[in-house]
């Protein structure tokens, strides 16, 4: 039997957690420090989330072959959320004049066609392509608070500065808890393992407090605890490893709280600045 509408829509939804706990805290702090909720922050949400499901979808249907009964219900979806997202991008930027929208959507969408097709081709996607979709989802923030203050300030910059930090340490980390899943292997492997995730880390960590400094738009010493949870998390992880092998669930368990512990206290350092 042929693929229904909603049967497309129930096979293309993504089931990457690492990239729903992104576009959720990335929406959330954008949203925290604008201090506020409007009526266009909701069109946005519609617009984000409607690109995000299009990825997907759009995936889902070039790898498709041409006999496949899915392909055309799966294009159907793939063209809805596709014009869902245009159609209240566009809407926000040229009826509510926030323009800035525009080089923000194409950034976005730039990052989203570039895993993308890497990923078409068969490769397995590599570090710096995980890093570029990071980037894009760490659009979201800077997003949402400038359509909610309906400016684009040194705020705004600060947040999507904070986010491409923060979340650009995930890849690292995954890589090292899927290859040494427990404590039984010994510290020397584990630091040849996890020292790319301690320098990430670490690099970020001192970015994030430099950027803190130097910009009033953020409270230093909250910046340094919305990064520290993620070191600490790292450090322990090489110096002891955990004691019992990480399902990828745990995993995603263990980058959920720590992302809440980011949202958590860079909120705070936004509206405390």
């Amino acid at each position: 039997m042929p693929t229904t509408f909603l049967a497309a829509l129930r096979e293309t939804w993504p089931r990457q957690h690492g990239a729903w706990t992104i576009l959720a805290a990335s929406s959330i702090l954008g949203l925290a420090a604008a201090g506020t909720f409007t009526a266009p922050c909701a069109l946005l949400a519609t617009s984000v989330l409607s690109g995000f499901l299009a990825r997907q979808a759009v995936q889902s249907w070039l790898g498709c072959s041409g006999h496949d009964p899915r392909r055309q219900p799966i294009l159907a979806v793939a063209l809805t959320y596709l014009a869902l997202c245009a159609v209240t991008g566009l809407w926000l930027a040229f009826a509510h004049e926030l323009w800035i929208l525009l080089p923000i959507g194409v950034g976005a969408a730039l990052a989203a066609a570039l895993c993308l097709a890497l990923s078409l081709e068969g490769r397995r996607v590599s570090l710096g392509v995980d890093l570029v979709g990071l980037l894009g989802l760490s659009l979201i923030a800077p997003a949402f608070e400038y359509v909610a203050t309906g400016t684009f300030s040194e705020r705004s910059l600060a947040l999507w500065i904070l986010c491409a930090l923060f979340f650009s340490g995930r890849p690292f980390q995954v890589r090292f808890f899927t290859r040494h899943r427990t404590g039984h292997s010994s510290l020397r492997q584990r630091v040849a393992a996890g020292w790319p995730t301690l320098a990430y880390q670490l690099a970020s960590l001192t970015a994030a407090t430099w950027l803190a400094a130097a910009s009033p738009a953020v409270n230093p010493p909250l910046v340094v605890l919305a990064f520290l949870p993620v070191l600490a998390l790292a450090v322990l992880s090489v110096a002891k490893g955990p004691s019992t092998p990480l399902s990828i669930w745990k995993i995603g368990y263990l980058e959920g709280s720590q992302a809440v512990l980011f949202v958590l206290f860079a909120s705070l350092a936004f509206r405390l600045a």
